[in-house]
């Protein structure tokens, strides 16, 4: 995949695309509208993408240069898959170190995220990412980032 097309995938804040991940049990959560919540799914290491030119960080303002694409990915990332008896709930968490970083503490609220719930379970239109406004974005002044993003989907009745 080039980075013209990671980058028309990332969106604002940052599109979260999942490849083979590793699961582990967690709490919470149930596919039946009916019943009690059951087990839960968290999946580790997917690849996040955090795309900082859709945010206007991606400048000589914030960076010692530029970087070619504007979107820094990394691993170091964790999903958790719920569900509700009224809705399905997917958290994303990624974390990455920003190159050449000399923008300060920055902090954005409410910007877009492309979130693929499919490994959750969670049906969409042709099984595309669901994009969220309900995400953040944080920079600390060393360059640490942290990119954090939520979906509720409310069930279909039976």
């Amino acid at each position: 995949m080039t980075m013209t097309m990671l980058h028309r995938l990332a969106v604002l804040a940052g599109a979260v695309l999942v490849g083979l991940s590793l699961t582990a049990p967690a709490t919470a959560g149930n596919d039946d509208n009916d019943g009690p919540p059951g087990p839960a799914t968290k999946f580790s290491d997917f690849l996040c993408n955090i795309d900082l030119a859709d945010n206007g960080l991606n400048t000589t303002r914030y960076l010692t240069a530029p970087i070619e694409g504007g979107i820094v990915g990394t691993l170091d990332s964790d999903k958790l898959c719920t569900n509700s008896r009224s809705e399905e709930i997917v958290k994303i968490s990624c974390s990455a170190q920003i190159p050449g970083w000399k923008g300060g503490r920055v902090t954005k609220r409410d910007v877009s995220c492309d979130v693929n719930v499919a490994s959750c379970g969670v049906e969409t239109t042709g099984g595309e990412p669901i994009n969220t406004r309900k995400a953040s974005l944080r920079i600390e002044a060393s360059g640490r980032a942290r990119l954090e993003c939520e979906v509720k989907k409310r069930k279909s009745s039976r």
